[in-house]
């Protein structure tokens, strides 16, 4: 008997413990669909599906979500938290919530999190943290964070630099709707250039034809180039202009520039030194201000000015100057540009070495017949 009374005891101790982990696992499974339940609320009022839309309400709504462990309220919450949707701007906050989540996995958290570390957007600048979250990502096929990761690789920021990934990854996101005209873009630079793919001026201008027929104001600038120079299609002015001004509208300023270039010379438009100037005006503050700011794009611009003398007064030293900034950050055609500009230097100063002797050989010449 005693035997037997162990062994019921013995069953009901097992059938409390397994009651108790079935209890356990049921309350679980009842917070996450209740979590679950919380966030879908929450997206409905954020996003105003079958309900009015309120920001506010949404993130209460997320926030009970999180605390109920639902990983994509956390995402959504660092997103609010980070652009000040529905609660005060805290980029201490965004940091926290996008941390969490992306640490259980979550794409969007992960890119988001990247971002203000490459932007050092309210947090410490880190390129390496930006480009390990910017990988985690891309690896679930966040669009997005692909194109990001081609932009880290092509720059050599948080990892070697690398045109042959850098490449790589902007296929892949060329092939996604988000991000097809702007890594449309930033492919056809290296096609254009023969960085990390073999030199390829007619797949440069698929590409940005590809970029500017979506809108995108870089890819229409650039495809203004390709026109303007002949890249890859016939040299076309008038064609340079239409996309230089198509670009220039949604406020382009190398675009304005390349325009006001265009106006200052008469090529492909009527020769307009007035609209040359308003152009000029409009392109070249901003210019300054990002170049100043460390922007390498902006910096080559400004060494292009100062080099050609039409928007500035021109001062080669400076172009020089500039142009060293940009390369310093790893641009290719502010490097393509100095050499040039260097080249043509030596080349006058050989000609004006040359017409100095010439003249030196006729002076000498005069006093021999004077004798």
């Amino acid at each position: 008997m005693k035997n037997k009374r162990f062994l019921r005891h013995s069953q009901y101790k097992t059938i409390g413990t397994a009651a108790l982990l079935v209890a356990a696992a049921m309350c679980c499974v009842v917070q996450a669909a209740d979590a679950d339940a919380l966030y879908q609320e929450g997206n409905n009022y954020l996003n105003g599906i079958d309900v009015e839309q309120d920001f506010e309400k949404a993130y209460e709504l997320f926030v009970e979500a999180a605390e109920a462990g639902s990983t994509k309220a956390k995402s959504d919450l660092g997103y609010m938290y980070l652009i000040g949707l529905g609660v005060e701007q805290d980029i201490d906050q965004a940091v926290e919530w996008c941390q969490e989540a992306a640490d259980e996995g979550d794409a969007t958290a992960q890119f988001n999190l990247g971002y203000i570390y490459e932007t050092g957007y309210g947090a410490d600048q880190d390129y390496d943290e930006a480009f390990h979250w910017y990988a985690q990502a891309a690896e679930q096929d966040v669009p997005e964070a692909m194109n990001s990761l081609g932009n880290m690789y092509a720059a050599g920021l948080g990892t070697e630099q690398d045109y042959e990934q850098a490449a790589q990854w902007y296929d892949k996101a060329v092939q996604q709707e988000d991000t097809e005209a702007a890594a449309s873009c930033s492919l056809a630079a290296l096609y254009l250039h023969g960085l990390g793919v073999e030199q390829d001026f007619g797949k440069a201008y698929e590409l940005l034809s590809r970029s500017a027929e979506l809108g995108y104001a870089a890819g229409q600038e650039g495809l203004g180039e390709l026109y303007e120079k002949g890249l890859g299609v016939r040299q076309d002015c008038e064609q340079a202009a239409q996309w230089y001004s198509e670009a220039a509208e949604q406020g382009d300023y190398a675009a304005q520039f390349y325009l006001g270039n265009l106006y200052y010379d008469g090529n492909g438009v009527e020769w307009d030194p007035e609209k040359a100037s308003e152009l000029y005006d409009q392109a070249l503050p901003l210019i300054r201000e990002d170049a100043d700011m460390g922007d390498m794009r902006a910096q080559f611009l400004l060494g292009q000015a100062y080099e050609q003398g039409k928007a500035v007064i021109q001062d080669r030293e400076q172009a020089k100057e500039w142009y060293g900034f940009a390369i310093e950050q790893g641009s290719v055609p502010a490097q393509e540009s100095l050499e040039k500009l260097l080249e043509k230097e030596a080349e006058e100063a050989m000609e004006a070495q040359r017409a100095l002797e010439a003249q030196l050989a006729v002076e000498d010449e005069l006093v021999i017949q004077v004798q």
